[in-house]
């Protein structure tokens, strides 16, 4: 179980960031 939340979580955490750096790309463009 813990092997299987810790594998899963680098990808959550990319997935993640990849939305946030998308947020912050239209906010630029925007400003």
């Amino acid at each position: 179980m813990e092997v299987k939340i810790g594998a899963h979580l680098p990808v959550m955490t990319e997935s993640l960031n990849i939305n946030h750096g998308k947020y912050h790309c239209q906010n630029n463009l925007s400003n």
